[in-house]
């Protein structure tokens, strides 16, 4: 999706500069406990689904707006799997537009719905187990996300 109007109107007056965002991301998991990971089309990384909250919206919402926008799927919030910042959350975008994310993670058990990638974002999607999550090219936040999402289904699952 293009840059949201509040994010367009914050850089019309900071430029590129860097950019303290809150986030919500969706981790989440089939029936048989795969984790849906997307292959984004800035980067060619795969990660969960997410990205940044408009005003007015809970970090719940934003995940699973993220996740209809960007996939066409739905799903139901079990729980947080983490609350995450730091280096490995600055994200530099083609353009030069720099942004650290506050991103706090949802465990999200899939609903339904067909998958129906939103290409400017996300070149594939698919379901994956926490050994083959482990060995995709992601980005750095993704070190932290993908165990922390896959320990919290373990323990938590039901």
């Amino acid at each position: 999706m293009a840059i949201s109007p509040y994010m367009a109107s914050i850089r019309s007056k900071i430029g590129s500069d860097l950019l303290l965002t809150p986030a919500a991301g969706a981790a989440v998991f089939n029936e048989a406990g795969r984790l849906l990971l997307a292959r984004h089309d800035h980067d060619g990384l795969w990660a969960t689904i997410g990205g940044g909250m408009e005003p007015g919206e809970s970090p719940a919402e934003a995940a699973l707006r993220e996740l209809r926008e960007e996939t066409g799927l739905e799903a139901e919030i079990l729980g947080i799997t983490g609350a995450y910042g730091g280096p490995d959350f600055e994200v530099t975008y083609p353009g030069g537009a720099r942004l650290a994310y506050v991103v706090t993670m949802f465990a999200c058990r899939f609903l339904g719905g067909t998958l129906n990638l939103e290409h400017e974002e996300l070149r594939e999607a698919s379901w994956f187990t926490n050994d083959d999550a482990l060995t995709l090219p992601s980005p750095p936040d993704m070190k932290a996300i993908i165990p922390d999402a896959f320990d919290w289904w373990a323990a938590n699952r039901s």
